[in-house]
């Protein structure tokens, strides 16, 4: 019997600590040095947390106070940096090309070969060419004296209009002469331009070239043109500058001498 209430009493005592989570003998996990570590380092953060509040209001207080004080915060300056642009070589007029077509439009040897021989001296850029010219006397335009009739095609090929053209030299009574005449355009037997001029500045020349560019009325139509040697004929086209100063080819034309035969 005394046994057996040894062996009941060491079987509670077991039973015990098992159910309290250790053997006989063990600490507790609130006892242990990782529950104690655990604790201090919460505190540590909750001490920082507080910390960290107390630095937040200080900022919060001193931007407050310099708002209120109209203390200027100068911004930051950011320096970006700028690409250099290389500027576009300037355009000039190619006379020397020019020179060339012309020689070849000059010498033309009948009409084929003139409207063969006229595109190549086609001006686009008015302007361009003007840069390049320069006014001259009505003397100089003594090749193109005369008289001339014909047609204007467009540069789709297509009839414009017949054409009229008159130049001639009137001496003036200090020695000098100036420029008399006309130019006019007919379609359908109506007239839909007509200008008539007297000027002591006909037009431009650029220096070694054989062609005349005309403004005879002052106006923002030119015509430029050539005197055909062996045909005796006046070619050459008309343009129209745009407001913008935009070249547009108007037509073509090859004209007869009809004052001389």
């Amino acid at each position: 019997m005394k046994e057996f209430l040894t062996i009941f009493l060491a079987l509670c005592l077991g039973a015990g600590g098992f159910m309290t989570g250790r053997n006989y003998g063990e600490k507790t996990f609130r006892e242990t040095d990782e529950y104690k570590n655990l604790i201090s380092a919460q505190e540590e953060l909750k001490f920082t947390r507080a910390e960290l509040e107390t630095v937040k209001t200080e900022a919060q207080n001193i931007a407050e106070r310099a708002i209120a004080n109209h203390v200027k915060l100068e911004p930051a300056v950011i320096k970006v940096p700028v690409e250099k642009t290389v500027p576009s070589p300037k355009k000039v007029f190619d006379a020397n090309k020019l020179r060339s077509y012309e020689w070849i439009l000059t010498n033309s040897q009948n009409r084929e070969d003139v409207q063969k021989n006229l595109k190549n001296v086609e001006i686009k850029d008015l302007n361009l060419f003007l840069a390049s010219a320069k006014e001259t006397p009505v003397e100089s335009f003594e090749p193109i004296f005369g008289t001339y009739r014909g047609r204007m095609f467009d540069i789709d090929k297509k009839e414009y209009a017949s054409m009229l053209m008159k130049i001639n030299a009137v001496p003036k009574g200090d020695g000098n002469t100036f420029a008399k005449g006309e130019v006019r355009l007919f379609n359908n037997g109506n007239e839909t331009l007509g200008s008539d001029f007297e000027t002591e500045t006909l037009g431009y020349i650029v220096s070694g070239t054989h062609g005349f560019l005309i403004n005879p009325a002052g106006e923002n139509k030119f015509w430029q043109l050539y005197k055909v040697k062996d045909t005796q004929q006046l070619t050459g086209y008309m343009y129209e500058k745009s407001a913008l100063g935009k070249t547009r080819t108007i037509g073509s034309f090859v004209l007869n001498r009809t004052d001389k035969f």
